[in-house]
């Protein structure tokens, strides 16, 4: 772990900062703009429905629900978004914000504790998030043949969100105890 803790904290600044932007815009990108494989054009197809990685969690028939909502060109929009945008997204976003908390747990924190060791956490969300992306991938391939997968295919979108706010309150302890102790990067 003490190596893998290295690299994160070896990202400079400047790199840090650089992917973070690229998270941050990219995650903008995919859903302010309306084009072919946007998820505001899929929510506009669904008539609001939108895609299930944005719901919390979701049961077998909620998810054939939104999926059929989606018509045609709503599947095939969602499944190109999936192959393309989602499955570079995770690995960007866990990099991200695992340098982050390595940059942040550093000030915070003896390198000895334990809580170095959560600096995987957003690497955790990602595989969440590929579990999720392939759940829903087969759904849409093989639709409108129900399928197994869509029982569970909630519990990793669940999961997903619930490591993702475990992720997010590291982060703010890790910033709050920075601000009240006054070590800026």
């Amino acid at each position: 772990m003490r190596y893998i803790y290295a690299v994160f904290y070896a990202f400079n600044i400047n790199l840090l900062l650089f992917l973070l932007c690229l998270t941050f815009a990219s995650a903008l990108f995919i859903n302010l703009f309306d084009f072919s494989m946007s998820v505001r054009r899929i929510k506009i197809i669904s008539n609001g429905e939108g895609i299930l990685d944005m719901k919390f969690y979701y049961t077998a028939e909620e998810a054939y629900y939104i999926i059929d909502s989606q018509q045609q060109s709503g599947r095939k929009a969602y499944k190109n978004f999936l192959l393309f945008f989602d499955t570079c997204f995770p690995l960007l976003y866990a990099v991200a914000f695992s340098a982050l908390l390595a940059k942040v747990f550093l000030k915070t924190f003896p390198e000895t504790t334990w809580m170095h060791y959560l600096i995987i956490v957003p690497f955790i969300v990602a595989i969440f998030d590929y579990l999720e992306n392939f759940s829903i991938i087969a759904i849409l391939v093989k639709y409108p043949k129900r399928i197994w997968i869509a029982n569970i295919a909630g519990y990793f979108t669940a999961c997903k969100w619930l490591f993702a706010l475990l992720g997010i309150s590291l982060l703010l302890f890790g910033t709050t105890k920075i601000f009240i102790m006054r070590q800026w990067f």
